[in-house]
């Protein structure tokens, strides 16, 4: 469940979005993001008709029973009381936190690095991250036949160091190709394959991250606070992932 759900996030991120935005752009000048938009609407009203459908809980509940302010209150403290007690909790926090901040932040500047880079289209940059889409499946696959095998925080530890590799080379690759210095060496020099391939490393990275760290939250958190501690995982990402978006 955590390996599909990370997969589609990268995925929908970083290949759907490109494609349907280039997609609409070559129907009509302009229309890809009105299409984006379009089928993000068609994807909630399909989701909403696939959750009505869903089969009813056994247990009952109250509609009329709501939550006062202090019971709120005290259920956020709760969250957080127990993930600040826990290492084994704080960790994989901060996987998923970092995984979420680096794949905004790459979706937000691809479309330059591949125009300014790369001389190619903004619209095109699905063939620059595209391949982080094919890695993360690759990730997934790998990690579901022999992760079980090794601990979770060696895995999460190797995918941090890969990624940073990977984000270095880029970062080499983006130097090299607008640096007057360098325009003599490598005048002749196609960049898109090695950024293909260091587009794959990344995806494959990302998978290491965030599918054991997801795994190792939802197995160390007993089920009466595993919502407290997934709502403070979604608000701290959402925290990490505003900063550099607003830098950048």
């Amino acid at each position: 469940g955590a390996g599909l759900l990370t997969v589609t996030l990268t995925a929908g991120l970083v290949v759907l979005f490109p494609l349907v935005l280039k997609a609409g752009n070559v129907y009509r000048p302009g229309f890809g993001v009105d299409a984006a938009f379009a089928l993000m609407t068609l994807m909630f009203l399909v989701s909403t008709i696939l959750v009505a459908f869903l089969p009813r809980d056994e247990r009952p509940y109250h509609l009329e029973k709501t939550a006062t302010l202090a019971e709120t209150w005290r259920d956020i403290r709760e969250g957080w009381a127990f993930v600040s007690a826990r290492v084994e909790i704080i960790l994989p926090l901060i996987y998923l936190s970092a995984t979420a901040m680096l794949v905004m932040a790459l979706v937000t500047i691809g479309p330059g690095f591949a125009s300014r880079v790369l001389g190619i289209d903004a619209e095109d940059a699905v063939y620059v991250f595209g391949p982080a889409g094919v890695g993360m499946l690759v990730g997934t696959t790998l990690i579901a036949r022999f992760g079980y095998s090794m601990r979770r925080e060696t895995l999460s530890n190797a995918g941090l160091m890969t990624v940073s590799a990977a984000l270095g080379a880029l970062a080499a690759v983006g130097w090299a190709a607008t640096s007057a210095r360098m325009a003599h060496l490598v005048a002749d020099l196609n960049f898109l394959p090695i950024v293909m391939m260091l587009s794959l490393f990344i995806g494959f990275s990302f998978a290491l991250i965030a599918i054991p760290a997801q795994t190792s939250l939802q197995e160390r958190t007993p089920e009466p606070l595993r919502g407290r501690v997934f709502a403070v995982q979604f608000t701290l990402t959402g925290l990490v992932v505003m900063v550099p978006l607003l830098f950048i």
